[in-house]
């Protein structure tokens, strides 16, 4: 997602004089605050399991094709299109190629959040600034991380502008190929694009962007099974899902969503949590029928039109060890078309 803030400070460099203490109390709550691994959610029981239908996959007149995306996109009635990688790519070789990049640029500060930033750990204020590295030893399982008694709460390095920061990575982690040769011929602006690097479980709740979106799996930790499962709503079911709190968070909604795997592994009922939608809501959800659903592997791009509610959460596909829980990273390009 992206938040409605203006600009994003610098993340410097830590100096070889850095104080000592601060880094081994970094250190120290890393260790803390382990990845949500499921068994601290609420029970399910008495939720609406609200029905979706599968994201529809681009045609391959569109998806090879940027003038008729653009084309696409500037329609009234556009929705999302999942953009499935042609080849799959030897397991660990994106991951391991994403990660010696970042592993250059770990001295750098990285704000990490704490929590859901529309639900902030008590008492961190939601986020914290961390060495680059230590997010990766912790997140890669490095130092154990997970393996703390603390509040089981996400760490999540999320819209964090690494192509301006890390040397190499905007070769590695390239523009999508229908995105590219709209920006070189101004037909589009990019607004930013931006990377979400964080453990199975991680979730982005459900919330709109005033920019169209592609955003693309770049790697996961084992492809076969971490990945990214998007719960998609159209522009105007808004009523019902924006706030009515006058929260900062304008763009984003106080309904709750959760996940409940089914018994393949590899699919997933949506449910409605009731202590966040009054009756209306749901029904409204319900009645509607717009409600769609993906899940997105490595490789595989999705393209969320402007003011679609959207909601991301990082999903094991397979019945795995949850004390390791793995990982993905999300490459997200927002931006707007220009007038015709």
């Amino acid at each position: 997602m992206t938040l409605l803030r203006v600009g994003a400070r610098a993340h410097p460099r830590i100096s070889t004089s850095c104080n000592l203490l601060r880094q081994h109390r970094l250190a120290r709550l890393l260790r803390t605050f382990a990845s949500n691994n499921g068994s601290d959610r609420p029970p399910l029981d008495g939720y609406h399991v609200l029905t979706t239908r599968p994201v529809l996959e681009a045609p391959d007149s569109l998806a090879s094709s940027p003038p008729a995306f653009l084309e696409y996109l500037r329609s009234p009635t556009a929705a999302p299109l999942l953009l499935r990688a042609h080849t799959r790519p030897a397991a660990r070789s994106r991951a391991e190629t994403l990660l010696r990049t970042l592993w250059t640029a770990g001295d750098r500060l990285v704000e990490v959040e704490i929590g859901r930033y529309d639900k902030p750990a008590p008492g961190t204020g939601g986020r914290m600034d961390v060495p680059l590295r230590m997010y990766l030893e912790w997140l890669t399982g490095e130092q154990g991380g997970g393996s703390g008694e603390g509040e089981r709460v996400q760490l999540y390095l999320a819209q964090w502008r690494a192509g301006d920061e890390v040397p190499g990575l905007a070769e590695t982690v390239q523009t999508p190929s229908l995105l590219a040769p709209l920006l070189a011929n101004h037909t589009v602006d990019l607004y930013q694009s931006s990377f979400f690097i964080g453990p199975a479980t991680t979730i982005t709740p459900l919330h709109y962007d005033p920019y169209y979106n592609l955003y693309n799996v770049y790697a996961s930790s084992d492809p076969n099974v971490h990945a990214k499962h998007f719960v998609l709503l159209p522009p105007d079911l808004s009523e019902s899902l924006s706030r009515a709190d006058g929260s900062v968070l304008r763009n984003t909604s106080p309904v709750d969503l959760h996940l409940r795997g089914d018994s393949s592994g590899n699919a997933f009922d949506v449910l409605i949590d009731p202590s966040t939608a009054p009756l209306r809501t749901r029904e409204a959800l319900s009645e509607s029928g717009g409600a769609l659903s993906c899940v997105l592997r490595e490789g595989d791009t999705l393209f969320v039109p402007r003011k679609w509610w959207h909601r991301v959460e990082n999903v094991r596909l397979q019945d795995t060890d949850a004390a390791n829980p793995g990982w993905t990273a999300g490459v997200g390009w927002w931006f707007l078309p220009r007038n015709s």
